[in-house]
């Protein structure tokens, strides 16, 4: 019963020092990501938002970050099946929760309708109110918790396309009235896709879509139970490091994208 008991005690400080020394061993740690500038960009001229709060973030942990760029499916699937450490930057659904752990919120966004200048501002207290009018968007994107479900349950008519550029040329051609999007990525493909006389004629609504959804840092269930809490107590403490600082505020000031 002795000999039992010690190869017991043995076993048990065993596990607990594998899982110390794998917390404790946390010195890098690599996210999966695609483009979505001016939040996220594989240029070094533009790295975006995020991957500079994120750096900033884990680098007050004493953690450096790799970023591997790819297509969002990809990141998406490669986190959810922890062959990488996380990815940013995921709305909150509660599918997502089923597979992922979420960090603290990283960018609130300001969700809009984009227009021509000369269009009529959207005006509505209900989606229904929105009904007479043609919208277009990219293949794929959760534009928000908030509208998404009036496009879902065809309370409002969607136009897919394959990309950005394709939805706001149907706009210019009068073939779409409204487009949506975070205004920060709104203006940057405005005004990147666009010759100068095209981009100047869009405009945004005053009245957001939404205002308060955020964006977080996704961290697999399927990692083992300490590395995933390890990586989330990094990430969360690092942000409220550069909160209380200022120097969050700084980058994101420093980042945003300039309106028409």
């Amino acid at each position: 019963m002795v000999e039992e008991h010690s190869m017991r005690l043995i076993f048990c400080s065993l596990i607990l020092m594998t899982s110390l020394l794998q917390a404790s061993e946390l010195k890098k740690v690599s996210l999966a990501v695609g483009e979505w500038p001016p939040f996220i960009a594989s240029k070094p001229s533009l790295q975006g938002i995020c991957v500079n709060i994120l750096s900033e973030a884990f680098k007050t942990q004493g953690i450096e970050v790799m970023f591997e760029f790819t297509s969002w499916k990809e990141a998406f699937e490669n986190a959810k099946n922890a062959k990488i450490d996380g990815t940013p930057l995921w709305f909150y659904t509660k599918e997502r929760a089923k597979q992922f752990y979420y960090s603290e919120p990283i960018i609130t966004h300001k969700i809009v309708f984009f227009h021509l200048k000369d269009h009529e501002e959207a005006q509505w207290t209900t989606w229904k109110d929105l009904a007479k009018y043609r919208f277009v968007g990219t293949v794929g994107y959760l534009f928000s918790p908030k509208i998404s479900p009036a496009f879902e349950d065809k309370t409002l008519t969607l136009h897919r396309t394959v990309n950005d550029e394709v939805g706001l040329r149907m706009i210019l051609k009068r073939k779409a009235d409204y487009t949506i999007n975070d205004i920060d990525v709104g203006y940057y493909l405005i005004r990147t896709l666009l010759k100068e006389k095209d981009a100047s004629a869009f405009s945004h609504t005053k009245k957001p879509i939404d205002d308060e959804v955020t964006s977080h840092f996704l961290v697999s269930r399927k990692h083992v139970e300490s590395h995933s809490q390890r990586v989330l107590k990094a990430i969360n403490a690092g942000l409220k490091e550069i909160k209380s600082t200022g120097r969050y505020d700084e980058l994101l000031k420093k980042s945003r994208s300039p309106k028409m």
